[in-house]
């Protein structure tokens, strides 16, 4: 049995609060170097690449950490995907 995860993020209001200077504003150049690194870098993320998915996976958990999110993850059995 193969379990896919989902990744909710959530602002923490401490993090929020403590971080007056974070914007949600999307800067160009950060999202061209996220968009290269889940496409170049960790590329092609399907079922049959497990490893892809999971790298995928924590990549985004350690971005949105970083930024201040609360991060969840959900496990979703294989049959309802």
């Amino acid at each position: 049995m193969v379990t896919i995860t989902a990744i909710v993020a959530m602002r923490s209001v401490s993090a929020a609060d403590s971080t007056e200077s974070m914007t949600n504003e999307i800067i160009p150049k950060q999202l061209q170097r996220h968009v290269f690194h889940l496409a170049t870098t960790i590329g092609e993320r399907n079922v049959f690449r497990p490893q892809a998915l999971h790298d995928a996976q924590a990549y985004i958990d350690e971005i949105w950490r970083s930024q201040g999110y609360e991060v969840i993850a959900q496990s979703i059995p294989e049959s309802l995907s």
